[in-house]
């Protein structure tokens, strides 16, 4: 049997998908790249047989809750599919010096360093 994945994204800055829109078939990848948010997922009802959100579900836009990305999330799922997510522990270091707000919300005020997609692209030609 043989699966063909076909990957789809959103993100909130159109800066970040112009260089996706750049860079990935310079690796071989074909994506869909929109532009949306957490609670507003641009794709419509039933579209993804599972979601792969890593480190991304959690952020909350303002006016928005956790509990508007996971319906907007299920919104987009097939039936009976997967989601799979990975969330922040309390010890995790972006969550380093938060300011706790009510019902769980944190406001993240770490400023951490992160590899760039740049440098990813480097890494992984040299492999």
């Amino acid at each position: 049997m043989i699966v063909v994945l076909k990957f789809m994204e959103f993100e909130i800055h159109e800066e970040i998908i112009a260089l996706g829109e750049m860079r990935l078939p310079d690796l071989g990848i074909t994506a869909g790249l929109r532009r949306g948010t957490n609670a507003n997922i641009p794709y419509k009802e039933c579209f993804f047989d599972f979601v792969l959100a890593c480190h991304s579900c959690n952020y909350v836009d303002k006016e928005t809750s956790f509990d508007d990305n996971l319906v907007e999330i299920v919104r987009v799922l097939k039936n009976d599919v997967v989601f799979i997510a990975s969330l922040p522990t309390s010890d995790n270091y972006i969550l380093k010096n938060c300011i706790p707000l009510c019902n769980g919300y944190v406001i993240i005020t770490n400023i951490y360093e992160m590899a760039t997609f740049s440098e990813y692209l480097k890494i992984k030609k040299r492999s």
